[in-house]
């Protein structure tokens, strides 16, 4: 198969659904791209699958790490991958997730018409569901990884990823470092892609985050509001979600439990006790 040599796909794996991952792969093999796959550690299973897919596949490249180093760390090996690889755009899925290649396309062409009209423009992504456009194609500062299509050499004047966050506002703290820097990032509602995830447990309409989770939000969050080049808008926005993400835990089972694991969070941000 002859592969397009105009953009790098990096997806992070950490024990996926196999099934699940198997078809998403497999359509992603269809976009005639250069995939490479970080695995986070992950089982024996998995690995011994990655291993004889990249055997298989001569535009699958895997790469293994011994233990879960964190999302940031994964990323950043996929972007220090490709840098020497002659793509000029990365573009970032997590594992549960797929794009097919006309909605790929049309996502470089949105970039490459915003970014002639302004070289700042160096990233775009799709809308999400619960995303309220007011036009088909906005600014924002709130993009996620996953289906976000990224110029490469903004990484040479951004930066990598932060990945002492290990997982949680990684995607966020790199947008609101670009845009600090002059940058824009883009959403469009033009661009579909599909999630094999059936939705995380919520109730009256507020996410159910599983309480590993909540040490990195709190502590992330914290030590962006303390220490992060990020804007006032953004540090207040992230103190008042939080908040709420706190009394929220009150009615949850292990409240207790949960909001002690919120406030040691918040207590090693304060101190910049990261890489944990």
């Amino acid at each position: 198969m002859a592969v397009i040599n105009d953009i790098g796909i990096i997806i992070v794996t950490y024990n996926p659904d196999l099934k699940d991952f198997q078809k998403n792969i497999f359509r992603l093999i269809d976009l005639k791209r250069r995939i490479l796959i970080v695995d986070n550690g992950s089982n024996a299973k998995c690995v011994t699958y990655l291993k004889r897919l990249s055997i298989i596949q001569d535009n699958i490249d895997c790469i293994f790490l011994r233990q879960n180093k964190g999302i940031g760390f994964a990323q950043n090996i996929g972007i220090n991958f490709f840098k020497s690889k002659g793509v000029n755009y990365l573009f970032f899925l997590d594992q549960d997730s797929y794009i097919d290649l006309s909605n790929l396309e049309k996502l470089k062409e949105i970039l490459i018409s915003l970014n002639n009209k302004n070289k700042k423009i160096i990233m775009i992504g799709p809308a999400q569901d619960y995303d309220n456009l007011s036009k088909s194609i906005e600014e924002t500062s709130l993009l996620i990884s996953s289906g976000s299509l990224v110029l490469k050499n903004a990484f040479d004047k951004i930066g990598n990823f932060k990945e002492e966050f290990f997982i949680d506002y990684i995607d966020y703290e790199w947008v609101w470092r670009a845009q600090r820097q002059g940058y824009k990032v883009f959403k469009t509602n033009k661009v579909k892609m599909q999630h094999q995830t059936k939705g995380v447990p919520r109730l009256h309409g507020h996410t159910i985050d599983p309480i590993f989770r909540l040490y990195y939000i709190y502590r992330n969050s914290m030590y962006l509001i303390l220490y992060g080049k990020i804007g006032v808008k953004e540090k207040t926005r992230l103190f008042i979600r939080n908040l709420g993400k706190l009394i929220f835990q009150i009615n949850l089972p292990q409240s207790n439990k949960r909001i002690k694991v919120c406030f040691r969070g918040i207590y090693d941000g304060a101190r910049k006790k990261l890489n944990i």
